[in-house]
């Protein structure tokens, strides 16, 4: 599978999968995955590619996972100071 690749394969898909047995081979043995989305080849960590919205993904990714926590915690900690 070429990473932004939209022509689908033409060989006959495998029972557990839409993917023919050499794409799901490529895609286990490299690190090109689907798009969750569209289905294009990405190396995003999110298997979303960026005409999908890959950047809205991360951005809320890192919102939650380290914005949210760290401003939640300094008010904890503005909060034990005061008292």
């Amino acid at each position: 599978m070429k990473v932004g690749n939209h022509e689908s394969c033409h060989s006959k898909p495998t029972t557990n999968s839409k993917y023919c047995k050499l794409h799901n081979y490529l895609m286990k043995k490299s690190k090109v995955k689907p798009c969750t989305n569209c289905g294009n080849g990405t190396y995003a960590k999110y298997q979303i590619c960026v005409p999908c919205g890959a950047h809205k993904v991360r951005l809320l990714h890192r919102y939650y996972e380290v914005v949210k926590p760290f401003e939640s915690e300094c008010r904890r900690l503005r909060n034990i100071d005061c008292q």
